[in-house]
């Protein structure tokens, strides 16, 4: 901690919110800010991979995969961005991000993920499957009940209904803005669907076992 407060490793203009980023007295914020930039790095290499290699898939069935793919890189991508804003410190924009996209980016994820199971119990079973875009509108559309449930989350406890602080003794300040005053326990109920379908994906996946056709079932 330099004279005038400002932790060792952060320039003197940096603002508060920021210090987890750069404060080497507290190294567990620049490790994690590597490992996230590390991951975002790897989702892009992959992403052009996919990107590259999309003329060299002739079959129409190997190809349904790739918007799936893609999705779930895309969101896996987010994911890693996501991890600076609970890095920095809270203030109404890191934590309405922290509560909207947490459960947004990880639907994303799963969505496309059962939507290959369901893809893949359909080959294992009828050797031929329905069309890429059908299987995306799918993704898209599991996906997007988690935005709206977020969305109405939010929406009623930041602008209709507020809540008190969790804390009312404790610092007041940014850290107290609405958008951070919620319990774990609510936090969880947000990403019920977001459990229900990972169940989903784990159910699904197993099933494709049952299929006859046991090429699908490597993938």
């Amino acid at each position: 901690m330099t004279s005038n407060g400002t932790p060792q490793g952060c320039g003197p203009n940096v603002d508060s919110l920021y210090y987890n980023l750069c404060d080497r007295s507290a190294a567990w914020g620049i490790v994690l800010e590597a490992l996230a930039a590390a991951g975002i790095i790897f989702s892009f290499v992959l992403f052009i991979s996919l990107l590259a290699s999309t003329p060299f898939i002739r079959g129409s069935r190997q190809r349904s995969a790739i918007p799936l793919h893609t999705g779930f890189l895309v969101c896996t991508a987010g994911l890693f961005c996501l991890t600076f804003a609970f890095i920095v410190g809270k203030d109404f924009a890191t934590c309405a991000s922290r509560r909207f996209l947490f459960g947004v980016l990880f639907a994303g994820c799963f969505a496309c993920l059962l939507m290959q199971s369901v893809r893949l119990n359909i080959l294992a079973r009828r050797n031929g499957g329905p069309r890429g875009w059908v299987l995306f509108l799918g993704a898209l559309g599991l996906w997007l009940v988690e935005v709206v449930i977020n969305t109405e989350w939010l929406i009623i406890t930041v602008v209709r209904h507020p809540l008190a602080p969790i804390n009312a003794t404790g610092a007041t300040g940014r850290a107290t803005d609405t958008s951070c005053n919620i319990s774990n326990q609510d936090f969880v109920m947000a990403l019920i669907y977001v459990m229900a379908l990972i169940l989903a994906v784990v159910v699904a996946s197993l099933s494709v076992m049952g299929g006859k056709h046991t090429t699908w079932k490597k993938e």
